[in-house]
């Protein structure tokens, strides 16, 4: 088994799209897999090994400035309900990772207060 860094490879559905790529060879097959599908994987046979639980690791990427202006011009039209797992999915981010952002921003002043209090989920 051969493990080689790949650049730029059109194999990853993360957003944004990761910078690093894993190519596996082993006999006849190639196996590639972007950054975050190679770390997911190692956890889950590390997991699977017993070496470690899943709730001791904490992969959480950093948010990006495009992926707060999303959530700038989302807030222009209002959020909606259901809107925090949308835009979850949209940006690779869970539900409650959005509403934490969401609250931050709003207490920096980068998002405006909404005028229900629980008007987004």
């Amino acid at each position: 088994m051969q493990l080689k860094r790949i650049n730029k490879e059109k194999v990853c559905r993360c957003e944004p799209k990761c910078e690093k790529f894993i190519r596996i060879e082993r006999d006849d097959s190639v196996i590639r897999l972007c950054e975050q599908d190679a770390k997911s994987h190692a956890y889950d046979i590390l997991e699977t090994l017993g070496y470690i639980q899943r709730k001791q690791i904490r992969n959480v990427k950093p948010w990006t400035s495009k992926q707060e202006q999303v959530l700038i011009k989302w807030a222009e039209k209002g959020f909606q309900f259901g809107d925090m797992r949308v835009i979850g999915d949209l940006l690779g981010k869970t539900r409650e990772q959005v509403k934490k952002k969401v609250v931050h921003m709003r207490k920096l002043g980068l998002i405006p207060k909404s005028e229900k209090s629980n008007s987004y989920r």
